[in-house]
C-alpha cells in the first residue's frame, strides 16, 4: 500500500452493517404499518452487509426475547462461506492488507468459480452475522445457481418483476421453504406436495371464510368441482410462500383467480 493511503472494505465489516440498517428498518416499519410479523426472515449473503441491514432490528428484537423469528442466510454453492467456512481470523482482502477478522471464511485466496452473482462472490462473511450464526441464532443455506434462475425466470413470470442475482438466491430458498412446509404437513398421508392433496382434506383444514370463496365460485360456475380443488391447491401453495399456517380469504382468492386465468 502506498504511503498516504488507506484501503477500506465496502462490506462486511460492522461500519457498513450500521449503514445498511435502514433496510431493515423501512421493512420493519412497513411490516408494522399493516401489522404483519414475519415468522421467517430470508437474505441473500455475500460479505453480509445487506443481510445484517436486513435482520439488524429483527434480530434485536429475538435478542430481547421479545420475538422468535427464523433467520435465514442464503448463499451461492459455489462460494459457500457459512456453510462450508471455518470460524477463524483471516484477512478481510485477497491483498493481505486489512486487519484480521474472526468470520467464516473459506480462506482470502480462495477464488470461486464463475457466478452470475457477482455479489455473492465474497471468501468470508461479516464477523458481527459469523456469531450470530455461531451462537445459533440464525441459519445459513446454500443453493447452486442453476436453481436459483429457475426460481427467478417463475418469480418474474408471475410477478412481472425481474430480480438481481443476488435477489434470487433468497426467492429460491423460500421455495425450498414452502415446499418443505408442504412436505411436513402431510407426512402422515404419503404426500409430499399441495398438489397431492385431496379435496376432502383441502375443506376439511381451510378456514370457512375461504371455503365461502370457492363455493361462490362453483354456484356462478367460475369454476367446475376439479377446478376448485385446483384453486385450493393453489391458495395452499400461496399460503406456505407466505410463510402462514392455512389460506385465508386474500390467498383463496388468488388461488381462484390463477385458476379461472388457466381455464
Amino acid at each position: 500500500m502506498a504511503p498516504g493511503y488507506r484501503y477500506v472494505l465496502g462490506s462486511v465489516l460492522n461500519q457498513v452493517l450500521l449503514h445498511q440498517s435502514v433496510i431493515g428498518l423501512e421493512t420493519k416499519i412497513a411490516l408494522d404499518k399493516y401489522g404483519i410479523t414475519p415468522d421467517i426472515i430470508i437474505g441473500c449473503a455475500g460479505g453480509g452487509s445487506n443481510l445484517g441491514g436486513l435482520i439488524a432490528p429483527f434480530m434485536g428484537e429475538k435478542l430481547r426475547g421479545e420475538k422468535d423469528y427464523r433467520i435465514i442466510a442464503v448463499e451461492p454453492a459455489s462460494c459457500p462461506s457459512f456453510t462450508r467456512g471455518v470460524f477463524a481470523y483471516d484477512f478481510c482482502d485477497t491483498g493481505m492488507v486489512c486487519p484480521l477478522a474472526k468470520m467464516y471464511t473459506l480462506g482470502s485466496g480462495f477464488i470461486p468459480s464463475a457466478n452470475h452473482a457477482g455479489g455473492l462472490r465474497y471468501h468470508g462473511m461479516s464477523p458481527i452475522l459469523s456469531q450470530l450464526y455461531h451462537d445459533g441464532l440464525m441459519e445459513a443455506r446454500s443453493v447452486e445457481q442453476t436453481s436459483v434462475f429457475e426460481a427467478a425466470e417463475y418469480f418474474a413470470r408471475t410477478e412481472g418483476i425481474l430480480p438481481a442475482p443476488e435477489s434470487s438466491h433468497a426467492i429460491r430458498l423460500r421455495v425450498m421453504v414452502a415446499r418443505q412446509t408442504a412436505q411436513e404437513r402431510f407426512r402422515e398421508f404419503g404426500w409430499v406436495c399441495n398438489a397431492q392433496a385431496t379435496g376432502t382434506w383441502l375443506r376439511a383444514n381451510t378456514s370457512t371464510k375461504a371455503i365461502e370463496l370457492v363455493n361462490h365460485a362453483l354456484a356462478s360456475e367460475r369454476l367446475s368441482l376439479r377446478g376448485a380443488d385446483r384453486a385450493m391447491r393453489l391458495a395452499w401453495t400461496l399460503s406456505d410462500l407466505s410463510g402462514k399456517t392455512s389460506p385465508g380469504p386474500e390467498e383463496m382468492m388468488q388461488g381462484i383467480s390463477m385458476r379461472t386465468r388457466l381455464t
